[in-house]
């Protein structure tokens, strides 16, 4: 019986994959941190959004977002960092569980000269 439950623990494990995330900053034009930007995670499947995960960057413009899921990382992700003032950033990722890419992120202001 023991080695029906190890067994059965196994196959689900090496059905999902576990945490994927991404961190970094949201920086202006000049280099400087931009606190209170919004910044999602999804993951689309099927033409539909099927996992999401949203954060707001600190102080420092610093952020990270993760999703939890099974099978997340054979589907594809978009990054969305948007602040009043800044044009939206939206970016397709591959993530990997384990190796969390760092994306420090620039967002272009309206009307810029």
């Amino acid at each position: 019986m023991r080695r029906i439950a190890v067994l059965l623990v196994a196959m689900l494990l090496a059905g999902c994959d576990g945490y994927l995330s991404v961190q970094g900053r949201a920086l202006d034009p000049a280099g400087k941190p931009i606190a209170g930007a919004s910044v999602s995670l999804m993951t689309y499947g099927h033409s539909r959004c099927i996992l999401k995960n949203d954060c707001t960057t600190d102080a420092t413009g610093r952020y990270e977002v993760g999703l939890v899921g099974e099978p997340i990382a054979k589907v594809a992700h978009t990054l969305i960092v948007s602040k009043d003032g800044f044009k939206t950033h939206c970016e397709s990722l591959q993530l990997q569980a384990g190796k969390p890419p760092v994306k420090d992120i620039t967002l272009e202001r309206y009307n810029a000269p």
